[in-house]
């Protein structure tokens, strides 16, 4: 964690993703000098007044809070003057200062990386490929990378420990930020063969441009990227952009034409991507590039005739609790009459009672305010708000976290 005070500064000074990162690389030999408080404005001219401003009033102090915590909770800092730094991250124009790891880095620049994206509402089609095919590829000899969400996320993430094979998640808030509760098991269990990175500091929030920043990750540290279910509108199709923009192999799998879930994946595939049929489509690409990496012996089954996602389900699925049943009692007419109502009341109760606890944007209180009496799903938001659907699921998230809503199977959310 070379310099690690001063990147973490800076970092906190001109915020995630600065595009300016790169010129300072090549202005300055070293970040310290950045902190002079002879510093000249003609000499961070590409600056902005309010970054110029911003780094001049930057605390030190606070800086090494981090660090002190990173020591004590076990997280690695990596920063642009470590050789860990991946070269292929270097490479973009806004690389980050930071990364803060759990786990064991990946030698990015002598691996296959393969970023994999799609849905959390997925379908039973789209959790059978994104397990089966991050299985296949991890077996391979591929490091799978995706966001750690629900829904596909989840799904490679889980064929990758299934083989037993390193992958990693970036998580688009800090590594001890309570986000995500229920799937801390599969986070810990990739730590401990892989890898969880984030560039946002330990304990930062998830917030508006949290997830661009970890999907320009994803991406950066991605050779290829394998769309798995994507809507047209979606945060896979903004991970998609970033990788077009840094020159990223494109994959997809075919989908139902009539499911707007694959509305995205077959539009990407209409314009040029590489249709997935089987793992081999993927990794062969990279096999004469890393012949000392990849084993292909059996990613040429096709994806629709394989059985890992039978198997990796009796491994990982909870068999539900069964109660003694009781015998049922019938219940009288005036009782039920009184349980009906007491139900329309507490309704009414919650409804009054559901005031936003927090301080919100606009977008997350036009999201608020969709909600009714009954459960709503993200396309119904999405329809009824009339926003992205990136910018819905922030704001989803921003309620979820904050305890207004609880999300229920099947990609429905509620009030709390």
């Amino acid at each position: 964690m070379k310099n690690a005070v001063y990147w973490i500064a800076l970092q906190s000074a001109l915020g995630y993703g600065c595009r300016q990162v790169s010129q300072i690389i090549e202005t300055f030999e070293n970040v310290e000098e950045l902190f002079d408080k002879n510093l000249i404005r003609s000499k961070v001219n590409f600056l902005s007044d309010k970054q110029f401003k911003s780094l001049k009033s930057a605390d030190l102090k606070k800086a090494q809070a981090i660090v002190d915590y990173c020591d004590k909770k076990d997280i690695e800092i990596i920063t642009l003057d470590d050789e860990k730094y991946p070269v292929i991250l270097r490479r973009i124009i806004n690389p980050p200062c930071v990364l803060y790891v759990r786990g064991t880095f990946p030698n990015f620049d002598d691996e296959v990386g393969i970023g994999m994206v799609g849905t959390r509402n997925c379908s039973m089609n789209g959790m059978i490929a994104a397990s089966t095919l991050a299985y296949r590829m991890a077996q391979a000899g591929a490091i799978i990378i995706s966001g750690g969400a629900n829904g596909i996320d989840t799904k490679c993430s889980q064929g990758a420990l299934f083989a037993k094979k390193p992958s990693v998640i970036i998580r688009p808030c800090g590594l001890d930020y309570n986000y995500l509760n229920d799937l801390k098991d599969i986070r810990k269990q990739v730590e401990r063969c892989g890898a969880v990175i984030s560039e946002i500091q330990p304990l930062g929030k998830v917030d508006r441009n949290a997830f661009q920043i970890r999907n320009r990750l994803i991406s950066a540290l991605s050779l290829g990227l394998a769309v798995v279910e994507a809507p047209l509108k979606s945060g896979t199709m903004i991970t998609v952009a970033y990788a077009l923009e840094y020159g990223k192999d494109i994959f997809a799998l075919p989908g139902d034409i009539s499911n707007e879930n694959y509305a995205g994946s077959n539009k990407l595939l209409q314009e040029g991507a590489t249709p997935i049929y089987t793992p081999a489509d993927v990794l062969g690409e990279y096999l004469s590039a890393f012949p000392h990496r990849l084993n292909l012996n059996n990613a040429g089954i096709p994806i629709n005739e394989d059985d890992i996602y039978m198997r990796l389900q009796r491994k990982y699925s909870k068999p539900a609790k069964v109660s003694p049943q009781k015998p049922k009692k019938e219940k009288s007419f005036v009782k039920k009459v009184k349980e009906k109502f007491e139900k329309t009341q507490e309704v009414k109760v919650k409804q009054k009672l559901a005031e936003l606890p927090f301080e919100a944007d606009e977008i997350t209180k036009s999201v608020y305010n969709s909600f009714g009496n009954y459960p709503i799903t993200t396309d119904e938001i999405i329809d009824k708000t009339g926003f992205d659907a990136s910018d819905v699921m922030i704001a989803l998230t921003d309620l979820e976290i904050n305890a207004v809503i609880k999300q229920l199977p099947g990609g429905r959310f509620e009030l709390k």
